[in-house]
């Protein structure tokens, strides 16, 4: 993979790849055409349910087939809801002093229109599920205090009346009932919350604070990241607690305005499905990269299914549903450690087998020459440096997955070696997303743009246009000074020729282009 710099410099120094062919076909005799440069990398690898495996795979499938998604949506939408169940309840002992949290961040990248927001209905529904329940316990408990603090202000008047027509020692008694009567119960707690959407930093610290000090983040979209770059605050950006969440550090926020937050264990989950011009949008937000909150994101680039599928969906299995719903369910279900003396919850460790850690060892072992400059994942070190980090935490949340489908205490079962072997494949195939993903946020605007002009030509099979042309059938390509920098990188890639105007034309040249063969050929 390619990372292509934001500054314009020439295509020919960009690309090093270039297409191979055993024959062209006949091109037209007036034109002359060279083997034009590769403008597009493969796309990543798509990844099969079998990667997840479990009860996961099994319901990234069944929703695949049933709602003609790609399974990358359903996998990672679903490993964070159960990263969000798993928050504070359970964490990974990886070696003696290693810990790591439960918190998975998934971002899967799709534009509008492949059903995204069923996909995310589907897999958040045990936790709606479970917020609706608690809510209702909380209403009838409100019901309760509320006839409750009735009762206490009916008979603190009762009291204060009889203390005006008292005597002797009534009139102590009845004071000291007065004072008993005048305390108010403390005010009920809210219902308690799994997750939010639309939130700033601010207000999702101080719902932290007031849920057990962790929240999972769940949006078809990518707003959360526009909130983070600074949405709602004129363009300042607040990374924060985002940065903090992900590894469970204390939180410590004292301003003139608005309330103080005290967290001491910060744990967030995130689950988003951003459309990819989303991620292109970021490369203006350094902080999201330099301070390193996109490495801590699992990311996931599938090929978009529109355009070929059936338009024949169904229903997901009720069996699928139901059995993730209890699954889910069972895991918010546990309680964390709670010490007998200060009474502070921690969380349940899992450990890994010996097999388990063995190959998770081999695996860092064999992983850390690839970071370096010259290694394969040398221009995302910094996602790679989090990389076996993430392999942890994903091996810990489908174990507790299983274990709660197979009703085992996942404490007490540590992590197998099958598992962890899995994880790893699965996270071989991530890196090629991880990579995808990098290289739109740090592309080169004119490339993306002529690579969308070429997928143009080779769709209508365009022998020729003009620039005018191409601004009127791209979407949003922009300005004139845009589709020129486009057409100039597809003539110095050797994909197009620009015509000289016909001699005595007057005005503005308006110049046409011919199209290589090849485009017109879709190879």
């Amino acid at each position: 993979m390619i990372l292509y710099s934001p500054q314009a410099v020439p295509v020919r120094t960009i690309v090093e790849r270039r297409f191979s062919y055993t024959s062209l076909p006949t091109a037209s005799a007036s034109v002359e055409w060279p083997m034009p440069d590769r403008l597009e990398d493969p796309p990543p690898p798509p990844i099969p349910a079998s990667a997840f495996g479990g009860v996961v795979g099994e319901l990234a499938n069944g929703i695949s087939e049933a709602l003609e998604t790609p399974i990358e949506l359903g996998g990672l939408l679903a490993l964070a809801v159960a990263s969000t169940a798993c928050l504070g309840r359970y964490s990974v002992l990886v070696a003696p002093g290693h810990f790591e949290p439960l918190a998975l961040y998934c971002a899967t990248a799709l534009p509008s229109g492949t059903r995204k927001s069923p996909v995310l209905t589907i897999v958040q529904a045990p936790l709606v599920e479970r917020e609706r329940q608690t809510r209702q316990v909380a209403e009838q408990l409100i019901q309760t205090r509320q006839v409750a603090e009735q009762n206490r202000k009916d008979r603190l008047k009762s009291l204060q009346s009889k203390l005006t027509k008292a005597k002797g020692d009534e009139i102590a008694k009845l004071e000291a009932e007065i004072a008993a009567a005048s305390i108010e119960p403390p005010p009920a707690s809210k219902p308690p919350r799994l997750f939010v959407q639309d939130v700033t930093p601010e207000k999702l610290g101080a719902m932290m604070a007031e849920n057990n000090e962790r929240m999972g983040v769940f949006s078809d979209e990518g707003g959360f990241f526009d909130i983070l770059a600074g949405r709602y605050a004129n363009g300042a950006s607040n990374l924060d607690l985002a940065l903090q969440g992900y590894s469970g550090s204390t939180v410590r926020v004292d301003r003139k305005i608005g309330e103080s937050i005290s967290i001491d264990h910060a744990l967030l989950a995130v689950g988003i499905a951003p459309q990819p011009d989303v991620l292109r949008k970021l490369a203006a937000h350094a902080e999201m990269r330099g301070k390193g909150l996109a490495a801590r994101f699992v990311f996931a680039l599938p090929e978009s299914p529109l355009g070929a599928r059936s338009c024949e969906r169904s229903p997901l299995s009720s069996v699928l549903a139901d059995r993730w719903s209890e699954v889910i369910g069972r895991i918010l279900s546990a309680t964390p450690h709670r010490d007998g003396i200060s009474g502070k919850e921690s969380p349940r460790p899992i450990r890994l087998s010996e097999g388990a850690y063995r190959a998770w060892r081999a695996a860092e072992k064999a992983l850390e020459p690839r970071l370096g400059p010259d290694g394969d994942m040398g221009s995302i070190s910094d996602w790679g440096g989090k990389r076996m980090g993430n392999v942890a935490r994903i091996a810990g949340v489908l174990h507790v997955v299983d274990c709660a489908a197979s009703s085992l205490d996942p404490e007490e079962t540590p992590i197998s070696e099958d598992l962890m072997h899995r994880v790893l494949g699965l996270m071989q195939l991530l890196d090629s997303h991880a990579k995808a993903v990098f290289g739109l946020l740090t592309g080169n605007q004119a490339l993306e743009d002529a690579r969308r002009v070429l997928r143009l030509c080779r769709e209508d099979r365009r022998e020729r246009f003009t620039a005018r042309e191409v601004q009127r059938d791209i979407r949003g390509l922009g300005n004139r000074a845009r589709v020129s920098a486009a057409l100039e990188v597809l003539v110095d890639a050797g994909w197009i020729k620009r015509l000289d105007p016909p001699v005595g034309a007057t005005g503005r040249p308006m110049y046409t282009y011919v199209v290589h063969p090849l485009a017109r050929t879709g190879k």
